[in-house]
């Protein structure tokens, strides 16, 4: 049985000094707001300064800066859309639930935005892709496999990206390819080769199916690009291995030098608009990636700033709480962004 939401709980935060000792005096109810409550930041305030809600800077104070970058980015790009907005309310007045069969499971909620450029959100569904894999290739006889393409100086990143999917699809259709590869996935990776002043589009494959010789591998992708010939094709050593490939390339949607350069992350983020990141092919096509299995019924507890505030305040119950989502591996939300400790 639940206990019921914590009293003296308020949904709006106000943000406060973060220490790590707890030192408490109880008090029974918490002390009001010295006036009306603030009203919710906006979307370009929790741009600029996540911790002005609880649930944006627990998932977001990690990447702060990078994730600024990103949102300019995004509104610069796509200003008429509602795009921006989810992705700075992305975490945003969180909640907490508790599993409905064990009363010591909790974590937290709340509305994501799902965006690609999101690190938390991928973060999120590169794990879910992973462990999907894994259990789908249990037993199996599965590879790796790497296919590049050659870029020149200041080409643009989109005709680039049409040209690695064009030449892919006319090598699945391949009889060499057609008799030796049942299905598999595509992850599709950009970097930017500064020193060169290249993109660098390639796409990362788990394949099932029968032994690839790579020499012919790469003379027929480079039949097809017409330039490229660099391949590498790697038998799967175990699930660990395939969930660690997986998350490492799903979970990044761009790389150091992308993300620290105004231009190139604006050109990024329109290349990659309306194409997968992640799709299957062959016998593979139609496999749910992102089946999280069957929903659990949680039980809503509170507000997550509810509950910060009551710990605050000594709540026992409240102190519990936190501890165990901070030690939840199993979270919706990044561990590595650590809920602050009450300042009491």
């Amino acid at each position: 049985m639940i206990s019921p939401p914590i009293s003296g709980s308020q949904s709006n935060f106000c943000p406060l000094p973060l220490l790590d000792t707890i030192e408490t005096t109880v008090r029974d109810t918490p002390p009001p707001y010295p006036g009306p409550a603030p009203p919710p930041p906006g979307p370009a305030e929790l741009l600029r300064d996540p911790s002005l809600d609880l649930g944006c800077g627990f998932r977001h104070s990690g990447w702060a800066s990078i994730r600024h970058r990103v949102g300019r980015a995004i509104a610069e790009g796509y200003p008429d859309t509602d795009r921006f907005t989810r992705f700075c309310r992305c975490g945003s007045a969180a909640w907490v639930v508790q599993h409905p069969d064990n009363p010591h499971d909790y974590k937290v909620m709340a509305d994501y935005c799902h965006d690609r450029f999101c690190q938390p959100c991928a973060a999120l569904r590169a794990r879910t892709i992973a462990t999907n894999l894994a259990a789908a290739v249990e037993g199996e006889q599965v590879r790796f496999v790497t296919l590049t393409l050659r870029s020149e100086p200041g080409e643009a990143l989109s005709p680039l990206l049409d040209r690695l999917h064009y030449c892919f699809a006319r090598l699945r259709r391949h009889q060499w390819w057609a008799s030796r590869v049942d299905g598999g996935v595509a992850i599709l990776e950009v970097a930017y080769i500064a020193t060169s002043r290249r993109w660098h589009p390639h796409l990362h494959l788990l394949v099932q199916g029968r032994y690839l010789p790579q020499q012919e591998l790469a003379a027929l992708w480079h039949k097809y690009t017409g330039d490229s010939y660099i391949v590498d094709v790697r038998f799967v050593q175990g699930s660990g291995h395939l969930a660690l490939y997986v998350t490492k390339y799903v979970s990044k949607p761009g790389d150091y030098t992308t993300l620290h350069s105004p231009s190139l992350l604006l050109e990024m983020v329109k290349a990659l608009q309306g194409r997968r990141l992640c799709s299957t092919f062959g016998t593979w096509r139609g496999f749910r990636l992102l089946d999280r299995g069957e929903p659990v019924g949680w039980l809503f507890v509170d507000t997550l700033a509810g509950i910060f505030f009551a710990a605050q305040e000594g709540n026992d119950e409240a102190r519990r709480i936190l501890h165990a989502i901070r030690h939840t591996p199993d979270n919706d939300e990044p561990v590595q962004h650590e809920l602050p400790y009450p300042d009491t």
